[in-house]
């Protein structure tokens, strides 16, 4: 190669490394989550429009933040108070930045535990430490009084914005002193913290005994409650009744002898838990007594009263064949059948959907299954569904039921796993007239019995022998105010007045 050749590639060589400028600066540092007074180097590289380093380019370093952290010319960074600091490096005009956040390796509460009365004040006081144990200056605590183990700040206990806790409510605290950070990326932590245990006691006070578990009382008097009565062809009457008004029971009364069932306290289907009040009895031909019960921390419950206890039936929000969360709106007197089988009403909704609805259900073997729903048409009827407290299941377990829609109303027949059928309804023709309003049901072991009015302006009790066919009908120009009981042998014991005065009086059903 001639010298010309070799002095042109020389002049070549100089003018490409003379012409590699900086394009960008690039920062980076061991950690950006550092400990006040702690010491880092940290590192810049200048790269070119096209991304190559630039070898032997020059920095100068700055802090957006003195306070929090100091850089050297060397890039050597040391820590300082609690917060955020940009470190910036700068080569030809161009500037690379990282963001360092400082915090404290730990904080210590005084005092570590405290317990006051109620009334009085505590005062807290928080210190943040550097990486050499050293006190950290101006280090901007916050405190929080929490509950559930620190896990919700507490509405009912106050603390002051230097820690002065004043004690207004009772119970266990956790006392919380932090450095909180502004909002920042996932890299950063938002809040640096430390928390003791706190009590509010009660002031001194003596106890004196007002009510205990080991309290026993020799005799109650029954007190008279407003709820139904129950009969069964044996002569036992099952009612419900309340005891002094210090509780309640379910009693069964043959003969002027009374049997106690059940009574206010006993323990619930949950832990912890007490049945605590009872309605709507429903008596079968053994002397067991299906009541509703409440229960304390849930919604109405079926239980079954016997001479060994109570057996519970239908808890709360229980699923069905169909439906979800079933809840128990009522029982009553004809709920109970001899072969053990239970009908009720409730309230439900369908898997997939929130949306509420109520119907006739049934409890059997274990099993609950939706008989009839107002989310469903029934036949002879025509809008909107409702149902009401006529209802009743005879001993063979066929349901009878009442349902109203517009201005129809029905009475119908339902046997397991088949559709409902119409036994009666306004408008339908019955002893030479039409029926004007349908009352009331009962039930009896196989008979349905229906106290209606008629547009002659009689008021009716006919009677199904086996729940259906043609009825016979009670039409002596009576006034009926009620239906109570139906025997296995068709009598019908009803309300109003026969002639002879207002009472109780007792049909043939013949």
């Amino acid at each position: 190669m001639s010298l010309r050749l070799v002095a042109a590639a020389l002049v070549c060589l100089g003018s490409t490394s003379w012409a590699q400028s900086v394009a960008a600066v690039y920062v980076s540092a061991p950690a950006v989550r550092l400990t006040s007074a702690e010491r880092v180097h940290l590192s810049a590289v200048a790269r070119d429009a096209a991304g190559n380093a630039i070898s032997g380019a020059a920095f100068s370093w700055t802090s957006s933040a003195a306070a929090i952290a100091t850089v050297d010319a060397n890039g050597d960074v040391v820590t300082a108070g609690l917060g955020f600091a940009d470190i910036t490096a700068t080569s030809s005009g161009r500037q690379g930045v990282i963001r360092l956040q400082v915090l404290p390796q730990r904080i210590e509460i005084s005092p570590a535990s405290a317990s006051i009365p109620w009334g009085e004040q505590q005062q807290f006081s928080a210190v943040a430490y550097d990486i050499n144990d050293q006190p950290i200056a101006g280090a901007p605590i916050t405190w929080r009084a929490q509950v559930a183990g620190g896990t919700f700040d507490s509405t009912t206990l106050s603390i002051s914005s230097t820690g002065l806790v004043s004690a207004k409510t009772l119970g266990s605290y956790v006392v919380r002193a932090s450095v909180v950070y502004a909002s920042q990326t996932n890299q950063f932590e938002r809040e640096f913290a430390a928390s003791v245990p706190f009590q509010v006691i009660p002031r001194d006070f003596r106890t004196a005994t007002s009510a205990s578990t080991d309290t026993t009382y020799s005799a109650f008097r029954l007190r008279g409650k407003r709820t139904q009565i129950s009969v069964n062809d044996s002569g036992q009457l099952a009612f419900v009744s309340a005891l002094d008004g210090l509780s309640a029971g379910v009693f069964v009364n043959q003969g002027g002898s009374f049997q106690t069932l059940a009574v206010a306290g006993t323990p619930g289907v949950t832990l912890g838990s007490i049945y605590y009040d009872f309605e709507n009895p429903s008596i079968d031909s053994q002397g067991n007594v299906l009541v509703t019960a409440s229960m304390i921390g849930s919604q109405n419950n079926l239980v079954l009263a016997t001479a060994n206890g109570l057996i519970t039936l239908v808890s709360s929000t229980p699923p069905a064949d169909q439906v979800l969360d079933v809840n128990v709106s009522s029982s009553n007197r004809f709920s109970l059948s001899d072969s053990g089988d239970v009908v009720f009403r409730g309230t439900f909704h369908y898997d997939g959907s929130s949306t509420s609805y109520s119907g006739i259900l049934r409890y059997s073997g274990g099993y609950v299954t939706l008989e009839a729903s107002a989310k469903d048409p029934l036949p002879g009827l025509t809008g909107a569904v409702a149902f009401d407290d006529n209802y009743g299941i005879d001993a063979s377990g066929t349901i009878y039921f009442s349902a109203t829609a517009g201005a129809g109303r029905i009475v119908y027949r339902k046997e397991l796993f088949k559709e409902p059928v119409k036994v009666l309804g306004l408008g339908d023709s019955l002893s030479g007239s039409t029926v004007t309003s349908i009352s009331q049901i009962a039930l009896g072991a196989k008979d349905l019995v229906i106290r209606a009015t008629l547009a002659s302006g009689a008021q009716i009790i006919a009677r199904y022998p086996s729940g259906t066919g043609t009825p016979v009908v009670m039409t002596s120009g009576s006034y009926t105010s009620g239906l109570y009981s139906v025997s296995s042998k068709g009598n019908v014991v009803w309300l109003g007045d026969d002639g002879k005065g207002y009472g109780v009086y007792v049909w043939a059903g013949d």
